[in-house]
């Protein structure tokens, strides 16, 4: 019985699209269907669009993973698809003069990815795959671990992430004088310990919530 599981993902960025990769997309779940692939595997092959791979003169490109082994193509086309799921997927034979090159590789070596980590890998046309990503999660936090008052104190602090943005306001409602405005802009204030009195004036009136009182 087979068991492998397969997963194949189509480039559909702005630079696949142009390139061909909805037609890419459709001519590998055509071939899927036709190929009369067993029930088993069938269950464990998905066939799916993903974002942006960062190289789109290469376009379209398709990632093929059998288990853990993943193989790239490049310049896919609609009339390349049907030998890519005969030999490959059904032959574990990969076509190794449509492979990406070395310096596909040193390309996104060169690269960390923040933000786009889940680039290439994701649909992003599919509410589950951002889920399964993490997404959500701080809604699902405030919903179930916040009280209303926590939920806007919390969004004050959204104003900077948290961070002091030198809006003076501590410095300039402090009677005490137990607050020092740096001369330079994004240094963060000094504090002079042994003047505060504990009025946490200063704490109440910051709008980013950088400021807590001991």
């Amino acid at each position: 019985m087979q068991t492998d599981a397969i997963t194949i993902r189509v480039c559909m960025g702005t630079g696949g699209i142009a390139a061909g990769g909805t037609e890419v997309l459709a001519a590998f779940r055509q071939e899927i269907a036709t190929a009369g692939l067993s029930a088993d595997i069938r269950e464990n092959c998905s066939t799916h669009q993903v974002g942006c791979r960062g190289l789109c003169a290469k376009d379209v490109l398709v990632d093929v993973f059998i288990n853990d082994d993943k193989i790239t193509y490049q310049f896919i086309k609609p009339d390349m698809v049907p030998q890519i799921v005969q030999e490959h997927i059904i032959g574990k034979q990969p076509i190794t003069d449509w492979t990406v090159g070395e310096d596909y590789h040193k390309f996104h070596q060169k690269q960390v990815k923040v933000v786009l980590s889940d680039c290439g890998r994701l649909d992003p046309e599919s509410i589950d795959d951002y889920i399964a990503a993490g997404g959500y999660e701080s809604v699902r936090h405030i919903l179930n671990s916040l009280t209303p008052e926590q939920v806007i104190e919390e969004s004050r602090r959204c104003m900077s992430c948290g961070y002091c943005f030198d809006c003076e306001k501590c410095w300039m409602y402090c009677q005490d004088q137990a607050i020092e405005k740096p001369m330079q802009h994004g240094v963060v204030y000094g504090w002079k310990l042994q003047n505060c009195t504990g009025c946490s004036k200063c704490a109440e009136i910051c709008p980013c919530g950088f400021i807590e009182m001991a």
